[in-house]
């Protein structure tokens, strides 16, 4: 089962994590940040987040880093929750849009930049259905 879209805790960051690439030995995630700057953040409404099993306050008022991608490498993660199909999407194309309008050079977002186009096109295929 491929576990991205999901929010995750990590015991040595703050902030929680979306997970965009999921491979093997590979997970890479966007950090969720209070700044709202509609420029590089993507904002989340309450209603794009499925909360699994957490009571906690991790998710209020939270919005998507689209400045950087970012490697989990530690195998202790908590999910505590997951974003909706067209939530993800939206999520996926804004990234990329941000990313490409930067110039694309960042090293994350090359190391990315296949699997999120393939899951744009797979996603926007199944949406349009």
């Amino acid at each position: 089962m491929s576990r991205v879209g999901t929010i995750i805790l990590d015991n040595n960051y703050a902030n929680p994590r979306v997970i965009i690439v999921d491979k093997p030995n590979c997970l890479r995630a966007l950090d969720l940040t209070t700044d709202n700057d509609p420029i590089r953040t993507f904002q989340l409404k309450e209603e794009d987040v499925f909360i699994i099993k957490y009571r906690g306050k991790q998710l209020d008022g939270r919005s998507v880093s689209l400045a950087s991608v970012s490697g989990i490498y530690n195998l202790n993660i908590r999910e505590i929750g997951v974003l909706s199909k067209n939530a993800y999407y939206m999520l996926l194309r804004k990234f990329n849009s941000h990313q490409v309008m930067q110039g694309a050079n960042s090293l994350g977002f090359l190391e990315v930049r296949e699997d999120v186009q393939g899951q744009i096109l797979e996603l926007g295929k199944r949406l349009i259905k």
